[in-house]
């Protein structure tokens, strides 16, 4: 086996910290190359262009950091050092038997979606959970309009939308109210934030773009995966969400799909 293996770990968790160092020494010791750095280097360096297996110590943070910062062709282990957890494979006692089977070869690979976003038609990033839609000024209401295939689907005045993959339906999205999409459909959810109508959420296919007009005084924002943050001031804002082209790599060590184990964990059944 000769891949190249990234550590990317939390800084903000000294067990993390301190076994990014294990994993570097157990790679050596089985003649693997590997670099190690906490996850703020990683959005601002970038993760060598030539790694093959990410190894994500910290929380579901630290996965959306490597997310941003990874090449197309890494896949990714999520080591859980944090509370939730809901991305992470493993949880932090299984690391070295975990890693060795890595090693080893002894694992699969699953593929999710994820979310390709423009605001007011330049590119703000790419979400493997969700984007929020708001503004930027706290309890200012905005008017959403959702259009979809040239249709005006719904509109609505609230203080947000969110708009999650299925991966990202068990987090932000479902804790607003929405429901929980299995990772297998091409679909997102929609989650109206304080509608001040009978707007609820809704499930649309993202086979097609869904245009978002935004209405409002001052500033809106964009947020995705609850660290990019975009903004514009404009009469009218106008967000584009379709399916990006590109997928994250998980690498798997059971034959539980992520979606099986991350709705167990979700409503508190730990295997």
């Amino acid at each position: 086996m000769s891949e190249v293996f990234a550590i990317i770990y939390s800084e903000r968790k000294p067990k993390a910290v301190e076994a990014a160092k294990r994993t570097l020494e157990l790679l050596e010791k089985n003649g693997l190359k590997g670099i190690a750095m906490n996850a703020r280097e990683a959005v601002e360096k970038k993760i060598p262009s030539d790694t093959d297996i990410v190894i994500a110590l910290g929380g579901d943070g630290t996965i959306l950091k490597v997310v941003d910062a990874i090449s197309d062709d890494a896949a990714i282990l999520g080591v859980n050092f944090g509370h939730g957890g809901y991305l992470m494979e493993i949880e932090s006692g299984m690391l070295e038997e975990s890693l060795k089977r890595v090693i080893r070869g002894e694992y699969h690979v699953e593929e999710v979606m994820k979310l390709y976003i423009k605001l007011n038609n330049r590119f703000v990033g790419e979400a493997l959970n969700e984007a929020y839609i708001s503004s930027t000024q706290s309890g200012t209401i905005l008017n959403f309009k959702i259009i979809q295939d040239e249709v005006d689907l719904f509109e609505f005045p609230g203080d947000a939308l969110i708009i999650s993959t299925p991966i990202g339906s068990t987090a932000y999205a479902y804790s607003a109210g929405g429901p929980i999409l299995d990772d297998r459909l091409n679909a997102v959810v929609l989650v109206p934030v304080c509608p001040l109508t009978n707007v609820r959420a809704i499930v649309l296919s993202i086979s097609k773009p869904i245009m978002v007009e935004v209405l409002g005084g001052g500033e809106v924002q964009v947020m995705i995966d609850g660290w990019i943050r975009r903004s514009v001031k404009s009469k009218k804002t106008v967000l584009e969400i379709e399916r990006s082209k590109k997928t994250v790599k998980f690498i798997r060590l059971s034959d539980k799909g992520g979606f099986e184990k991350r709705i167990r964990k979700r409503f508190g059944y730990e295997d």
